[in-house]
């Protein structure tokens, strides 16, 4: 696969030391909000983080775009954003809520279950969910465990970083548990789940290099048969859809947010011959990527 170093984006990308405003902390940040008119109807120009961000609208409406789709909200929801989604948020009446910023380094190292449930659980390219409507018992829970974090966060002691991080912890876990709301219990302990987890895994490192739904029974050691039956069981997609999706939204962020030629775009995304890539896109979109370029900037 050819790579081109030249990705030079045209969208702002806000850091940790930009939108962290405790010093105590340089990788977690807590805040709760209420708009008032006419700051509410403000407009905030596409953008993206280097951190995760967890937004709980409990009250208030307007349309979230995220990596070019429309998701229409009315609180109580909550929007899960990792540092790779572009998004920006029109609001049509002043909102409520809290947010939650923070850099995967936040928890602790030894957590096994970490980078799981940060990269491929509650924010995830793949299994794609970022906004979750939520019933009074859900908002219920998410506004007890914020007000802890939030607590804590504003009365620090020697302890307060680890006991952030187990609050982190459970909020996030929580939140996996609303997003999985209807799955059997004992489905995250079988081996069609395991085998689902290595999937996203294996998937998000790979999706450029291997477009092949074989590559990756292969090496996870089944048959296809054998895969296609576990995502479906997980997503209701077979592996070659997920794939696909996967490399779509990957070049249309190069597409929108770079100066990359399209040629260049099609060896990002792991295609030797652009015009192959052109006529994936063009098959998948309904469009060529030019004309995708032309619309959407």
């Amino acid at each position: 696969m050819r790579s081109n170093s030249k990705k030079v984006s045209n969208v702002p990308v806000y850091t940790e030391q930009e939108s962290f405003v405790n010093p105590l902390y340089k990788d977690f940040t807590i805040a709760s909000y209420q708009d008032k008119e006419p700051e509410a109807m403000k407009r905030v120009a596409p953008h993206r983080h280097t951190y995760y961000e967890i937004i709980w609208v409990q009250s208030g409406e307007g349309n979230h775009i995220i990596d070019f789709r429309d998701y229409p909200f009315k609180g109580p929801c909550l929007f899960l954003l990792h540092p790779q989604q572009i998004h920006t948020m029109h609001k049509h009446t002043p909102t409520k809520g809290g947010v939650v910023k923070f850099s995967a380094s936040f928890l602790p190292p030894e957590d096994a279950d970490r980078d799981f449930f940060i990269k491929y659980g509650v924010f995830d390219d793949i299994d794609v969910m970022p906004v979750i409507n939520l019933n009074e018992e859900q908002e219920q829970t998410i506004r007890r465990v914020f007000q802890d974090m939030y607590d804590a966060h504003r009365q620090p002691s020697s302890f307060s970083a680890g006991i952030l991080a187990a609050y982190l912890k459970i909020f996030i876990l929580k939140i996996y548990e609303i997003k999985k709301t209807g799955m059997d219990v004992n489905a995250f302990q079988d081996a069609d789940f395991i085998r689902y987890r290595k999937f996203q895994v294996l998937l998000n490192d790979q999706f450029i290099h291997h477009h092949d739904p074989g590559f990756y029974a292969a090496a996870l050691h089944v048959s296809s048969k054998t895969l296609t039956n576990c995502t479906q069981r997980f997503t209701g997609r077979p592996p070659s859809e997920l794939i696909r999706d996967r490399l779509l939204l990957q070049a249309k962020r190069l597409l929108h947010h770079s100066v990359l030629s399209v040629k260049e775009v099609a060896f990002e995304t792991g295609f030797e011959d652009p015009s192959y890539f052109i006529r994936f896109f063009k098959k998948n979109m309904q469009m060529s990527p030019g004309e995708f370029r032309e619309r959407e900037g």
